[in-house]
């Protein structure tokens, strides 16, 4: 768990040893800062991805991780390989993970790759099973599990305390319960939803989707749904611990993603990611409606060598969205710092840094890594 070097001096802000006073709920709706003279800032950290090469990106840059070692772990859609692409801390050096193909210990369409302790934990939807590598990428073990390797989103919670994932599981029992929790071995627990009974609707299953994050004792997890600035924090039995609920005007509560920019309106604020840090703070990141936001789609050719592709997708995001991140203290839910960035922030990659997708040249994506601290003036 990396954490910021910046808050060892923030800790009057932080919450103490008790993050979570028993029975309480409280709601965040104001604007108003608990650090009127705190702001955040980010830096460019690395940039993952060469114009051409073995660490050239087939695809379009999905998800981006980080182990203790330094290593980065991207997954892409849109990819020919289908397997993760590793990165060194400088991102050079890099390799694809493990072996392509549909026996057991290959891959074919890696979605995530999650840090595990000592170990990785590789979800492939192309097979649909689970895979638990060490540091060397030798094969652990792996396990046919669809409903996990096809769930939106997936966290190991901190300390062992097992594994959460956002699905949509179209039986009777659990249909409109997006939420489900397994043991660090994978063994079923249990299924709940985030805001009471369960809604299933197969017009809007993007409103099943969910944002996921572990607290730091592992103990309890923070959920938002994507296109609602609503986010709690759930006990392992779907008991509600804190809701956090703020008004904002750049957020209205009927966001319902794609939707609005298929009508030819701006396109709907989303939730990209929470992050919950030991000096007792959760982050909050959201793409938001650039001022001069692109509706159009466009075509885009990359190059490879003689052989040129033509490809269809919206434009660079930046063009599309800026990014919002808010940072509240969790005991009161009172927020310390807002700030709003003119790139398009899509991945957040741990405790410290995010990422974006940039173009080079010749059409081939890359990730810029950037780190985002909390900056307290000293005086």
């Amino acid at each position: 768990m990396k954490s910021f070097s910046v808050f060892a001096a923030l800790v009057l802000l932080g919450s103490g040893s008790k993050l979570y006073p028993q029975g309480a709920i409280r709601s965040a709706d104001s604007m108003r800062s608990l650090c009127p003279k705190c702001s955040i800032v980010s830096r460019p950290v690395v940039t993952l991805g060469d114009r051409e090469g073995p660490g050239v990106l087939e695809g379009s840059p999905a998800y981006l991780a980080r182990d203790d070692n330094g290593r980065y772990f991207l997954t892409q859609i849109n990819s020919r390989d289908g397997r993760a692409v590793v990165f060194d801390s400088t991102g050079a050096n890099a390799f694809r993970l493990g072996s392509r193909g549909t026996t057991l210990g290959d891959f074919k369409f890696v979605r995530r790759v999650l840090p595990l302790g000592d170990n990785l934990l590789v979800v492939d939807p192309g097979t649909l099973r689970v895979s638990v590598l060490d540091q060397s990428a030798r094969l652990q073990s792996s396990l046919l599990l669809p409903d996990i390797a096809l769930g939106y989103d997936i966290i190991a919670l901190h300390n062992g305390h097992g594994i959460v994932v956002n699905a949509s599981i179209p039986t009777r029992a659990l249909a409109g319960l997006p939420l489900h929790l397994y043991r660090s071995d994978f063994n079923y627990v249990r299924s709940f939803t985030q805001h009471g009974s369960p809604s299933f609707r197969v017009d809007q299953s993007k409103l099943l989707r969910r944002k996921l994050a572990s607290s730091i004792n592992g103990t309890s997890f923070w959920t938002a749904r994507q296109y609602e600035y609503k986010a709690q924090l759930l006990d392992l039995n779907g008991r509600v611990l804190r809701a956090l609920a703020p008004t904002r005007s750049w957020f209205p509560a009927d966001s319902n993603g794609d939707l609005k920019t298929a009508r030819g309106e701006a396109p709907s604020p989303e939730i990209v990611g929470l992050r919950e840090v030991k000096e007792g703070f959760l982050w909050v990141f959201m793409l938001v409606p650039d001022s001069n936001w692109r509706r159009a789609m466009r075509s885009r050719k990359i190059v490879r060598g003689r052989d040129t592709a033509t490809v269809n997708e919206w434009p660079d995001l930046d063009t599309r969205f800026d990014t919002v991140i808010e940072l509240f203290d969790i005991r009161t839910l009172a927020l310390v710092a807002s700030t709003r960035l003119p790139q398009a922030v899509t991945m957040i990659v741990d405790d410290d840094q995010v990422a974006s997708t940039r173009y080079h040249s010749n059409g081939v994506a890359y990730v810029q890594v950037w780190r985002v601290e909390l900056h307290r003036p000293k005086s």
